[in-house]
């Protein structure tokens, strides 16, 4: 039934528990998204044309890859080359490094 709302209130708990993570974890990586956006300024306005370069195209890969393939590529690479992090460690440094790029540009 469309209208039928007893589902979701057996799932409230779970709701209030991913609101705290949503909240914590934008807590943590906008502060560091802000401050890696100024570095990435500067950078742009550097006067060596490499480190221009490098971070036109960091802001550039950064803005037009999808933010979920930026999670999952931190998520299942790192542990790769030897860096095993939890989830809530992985996903700060990809919406970090994703949200850098359209801070830089603001």
């Amino acid at each position: 039934m469309i209208g039928d709302m007893r589902g979701i209130w057996g799932h409230l708990p779970e709701f209030g528990v991913a609101l705290t993570v949503t909240l914590w974890l934008s807590a943590v990586a906008v502060p560091i998204a802000a401050a890696l956006g100024v570095v990435l300024v500067l950078a742009k306005t550097s006067a060596s044309r490499l480190v221009r370069i490098l971070a036109s195209a960091y802001v550039e890969l950064f803005r037009n890859v999808p933010g979920l393939v930026i999670i999952y590529f931190v998520f299942f690479l790192l542990p790769l080359v030897g860096l095993p992090l939890s989830p809530f460690v992985c996903a700060v440094i990809a919406l970090a490094a994703q949200h850098a790029a359209y801070f830089c540009e603001i």
